[in-house]
């Protein structure tokens, strides 16, 4: 079930100022919160170390520590240099469950971890709560429900890591945060 919760803030009218909630059953939650509990002590070494959202003792300082003096060196250098920068409003609504999957077994998470994760999102669909009607079930096709926040937030910075690591690989740096995994 998703109903939409005001964020106190702005006009009512605004769509952006209402946040949809997913209400999930204790037993869901209760198992998700197992599963962020495993995954809470592999984090720091299965996430890039350039990462900082999200993870304990990284802030996001180092990361604009980290853009300032790459800044300072290309220009000093005079290297052709292009800056990408990714909003991530929204991150959760465009992950898909199929490279989420491929990612946790490429880790070597292991079967049984990986299945449960699988299950936790395999054929989910929401209804949602409007006006107190509530609609005819949706498929839940490339979302990362914000309610199982552990398993959701991993999804996506595994997601930003796989970008990072591709770009180390093809500017020839030598990215070797993967060797430990």
């Amino acid at each position: 079930m998703i109903t939409l919760l005001y964020k106190k803030k702005g006009e009512k009218e605004d769509l952006k100022k209402w946040r949809p909630i997913s209400l999930l059953n204790v037993d869901y939650k209760i198992l998700a919160k197992a599963m962020a509990n495993c995954l809470k002590k592999l984090i720091e070494k299965i996430v890039n170390p350039y990462q900082t959202c999200g993870i304990p003792g990284r802030q996001i300082a180092d990361s604009l520590t980290l853009v300032q003096d790459t800044i300072e060196y290309v220009k000093s250098q005079k290297v052709p240099t292009a800056l990408v920068s990714l909003d991530q409003k929204k991150n959760f609504d465009h992950v898909s469950h199929k490279f989420m999957d491929r990612t946790l077994r490429t880790l070597g998470l292991g079967v049984f971890f990986c299945d449960v994760v699988t299950a936790m999102y395999r054929d989910t669909s929401s209804t949602a709560l409007v006006n107190g009607w509530k609609t005819d079930p949706l498929p839940v096709l490339n979302h990362l429900v914000v309610g199982k926040k552990e398993t959701s937030t991993l999804g996506f910075r595994k997601m930003i890591h796989s970008l990072l690591r591709d770009y180390a690989a093809l500017d020839g740096s030598d990215d070797d945060s993967d060797d430990d995994t």
